[in-house]
């Protein structure tokens, strides 16, 4: 049998026929296992950098993690809650679940960022 991405990713075909054609976006937890799979960082991944040296030194992605490292982002900004959600278009409730790892940020709301 081959192996496809989607196999990898652990999803049908139709998911990943969608991310692929920009159909629809791909959560951040299956980024993050593609990315992995193929030892490239996200941001490589997302055309946010030519670097395609994987940046992670963990194989899970560990939502306290992502959360701590939200609140820094938003702390070096010198933001408060409510600013740095309007500046990516949710509503500060949102940012305060991803803030203290109730829920893992969207891919779409992370590349706002």
């Amino acid at each position: 049998m081959t192996l496809t991405v989607a196999n990898i990713l652990e999803v049908k075909r139709g998911p990943y026929a969608s991310w692929e054609c920009g159909n629809d976006i791909i959560p951040l937890k299956k980024l993050f296992l593609l990315a992995n799979h193929y030892k490239v960082s996200i941001d490589y991944i997302l055309n946010l950098s030519n670097d395609n040296i994987k940046n992670f030194t963990n194989n899970e992605l560990d939502i306290s993690i992502v959360s701590k490292n939200l609140k820094k982002i938003r702390n070096t900004l010198k933001m408060s809650q409510y600013k740095i959600a309007e500046s990516i278009d949710i509503n500060q409730s949102t940012w305060w679940a991803y803030e203290n790892g109730k829920t893992l940020i969207t891919t779409i709301n992370l590349t706002t960022l």
